[in-house]
């Protein structure tokens, strides 16, 4: 997904609005949607709430001052809790 730095308003209200119709046909192959104009309407204002939410978690995560050797930690410390939990369960099986 684009930033709106990246991509002028007008595009994402036409991405948004491509998403919308395409949600609104894929739904129409299941099942018959009685109010069809507030349907689209609904669907466009939550795709757009999560493209602000998805936008604003990427914003936070690249302004976080997390260095690449604390992710690397962090995943290292994850696997080898993993790996002891497997350790504990093989005398159980």
């Amino acid at each position: 997904m684009e930033s709106d730095a990246d991509c002028p308003r007008s595009a994402n209200c036409e991405d948004l609005a491509q998403e919308t119709y395409v949600e609104a046909h894929n739904a129409l192959e299941v099942t018959s949607i009685e109010y069809l104009e507030s349907y689209l309407y609904q669907t466009a204002g939550n795709m757009a709430l999560d493209r602000n939410r998805r936008c604003k978690t990427r914003q936070t995560l690249e302004n976080s001052e997390v260095s690449q050797e604390d992710i690397e930690s962090i995943a290292l410390e994850a696997s080898s809790a993993e790996q002891e939990l497997i350790e504990q369960e093989r005398p159980l099986v």
